[in-house]
């Protein structure tokens, strides 16, 4: 290729990306201001929405890699940490945890509450996984390459009782990400499908026994077939149907995973 073409593709290319990045802060900043639709604002308005006690409520969009001054892992802003400080300034919460279960840390939100005593952020991720520098969450539990259901579980029902019980949250944002799992482009840990229900159970049953809120997001999953990581997304919603029909609130249908 001519060097002055590629300059010319180069510059168009990186207009473009800028023209991008002003378009997606425009989008995020007006949906904050109006709706329950788009960026940042959904976590804020499902974590607020009025809601029976420790039932979960549901949402997307998990930014968990963004920094407070900048972008990471595919992210422009940090949805857990924007509506973890909206809960906080507006009385809602005085006390919140972070159950982060994507397979690469929250960088980005252990940084940002990083000396910040009213939001414990927890997570387990692949130790060798994105990103190559970690931040000091207030409590991390690096896995090795390969990690099953049975030793990702152990280390899961070890941890999470002991840090609830030692921090005490009146709301909790649980991301459920599926990048955990076996088949995973990016994931290197070997969970199955049976692994993150009963993973996502766990969590969910031991919020609704303690009477935690909860709002949970779906996390990372990356895949060439976008059904596939479809169906382990849908994991959660599954899960915390279950929870739902356990308390007594009727049966929700149909079934969201397939």
């Amino acid at each position: 290729m001519h060097p002055a073409l590629s300059h010319v593709l180069s510059s168009l290319i990186t207009v473009l990306h800028s023209l991008l990045f002003v378009l997606l802060c425009f989008r995020a900043f007006y949906t904050l201001h109006s709706t329950c639709f788009g960026f940042t604002s959904l976590p804020i308005c499902s974590s607020l929405r009025p809601l029976p006690t420790a039932s979960p409520s549901l949402f997307t969009l998990p930014n968990h890699a963004a920094h407070r001054d900048f972008g990471s892992g595919f992210t422009v802003f940090n949805d857990l940490a924007i509506a973890s400080s909206v809960l906080l300034s507006e009385g809602a919460a005085s006390r919140i945890m972070i159950i982060d279960l994507d397979v690469h840390q929250g960088d980005g939100t252990a940084a940002i509450f990083e000396h910040d005593r009213r939001v414990f952020t927890f997570s387990m991720h692949g130790e060798k996984n994105f990103p190559l520098k970690k931040e000091n969450s207030s409590f991390d539990v690096p896995l090795p390459d390969g990690t099953d259901d049975e030793h990702y579980l152990e280390q899961l029902e070890h941890h999470l009782p002991r840090l609830l019980g030692y921090f005490e949250p009146d709301f909790v944002f649980y991301d459920a990400g599926v990048d955990t799992h076996k088949n995973d482009a990016l994931g290197r840990l070997s969970m199955s499908n049976a692994g993150l229900l009963r993973r996502d159970l766990f969590v969910l049953r031991y919020l609704r026994h303690n009477n935690i809120p909860v709002a949970t997001v779906i996390g990372g999953g990356y895949a060439k077939d976008h059904l596939e990581v479809a169906v382990r997304h849908s994991i959660v919603f599954n899960a915390a149907k279950t929870v739902w029909e356990e308390m007594g609130h009727g049966r929700l249908t149909p079934n969201l995973v397939f």
